[in-house]
């Protein structure tokens, strides 16, 4: 599946090789690496991995930014936001399979004797673990997925804004 793309644009107030420069030190701090660079553009992959403590910008895994006519535009791919939206998507589910099969069919052939006696009882907390993991998949993670790409939405919009008026100063 192709990822979601961003795309924002500002008014540059500096030499457009600057406000470039600006944007690489800035993206670099988070992971980021320079995969192409010409005078007027430049093209950079964002970090394989992701967490809540990072930076959200780094919901994006490949911008490219162009710097012509007075104006900075960065194009991102949120490549980060489909990974944690997998993330919290199929974990959840490995989860209550996992435990679906360990307390459901492992536990109960091995204590036999005991089930035999008062099985199901014990088999009910266990039922409703299963039935939380999947409520959290199917709620909780688009929830959080859509939380992520609108705050990397609104890092990059602040990012672009802020080095195309960086760009001028020295």
């Amino acid at each position: 599946m192709e990822p979601k793309k961003h795309e924002c644009s500002a008014e540059m107030r500096g030499d457009g090789r600057r406000v470039l420069d600006a944007l690489v030190i800035a993206l670099s701090s988070s992971g980021f690496r320079v995969d192409r660079r010409s005078a007027n553009e430049v093209e950079l992959t964002g970090p394989a991995r992701f967490g809540s403590q990072r930076n959200p910008i780094v919901g994006a895994s490949r911008i490219v930014a162009r710097a012509s006519d007075r104006r900075l535009v960065v194009e991102a791919e949120l490549g980060g936001v489909e990974r944690m939206h997998r993330f919290l998507f199929l974990l959840p589910l490995q989860m209550s399979v996992v435990f679906g099969i360990v307390f459901g069919g492992v536990v109960p052939l091995v204590f036999r004797e005991r089930f035999a006696q008062r099985g199901w009882i014990l088999l009910a907390p266990m039922l409703g673990m299963v039935v939380v993991l999947f409520l959290i998949a199917l709620v909780v993670g688009p929830f959080a997925t859509r939380k992520f790409e609108s705050m990397t939405k609104e890092a990059l919009d602040a990012l672009t804004i802020s080095v195309a008026t960086i760009g001028a100063d020295g």
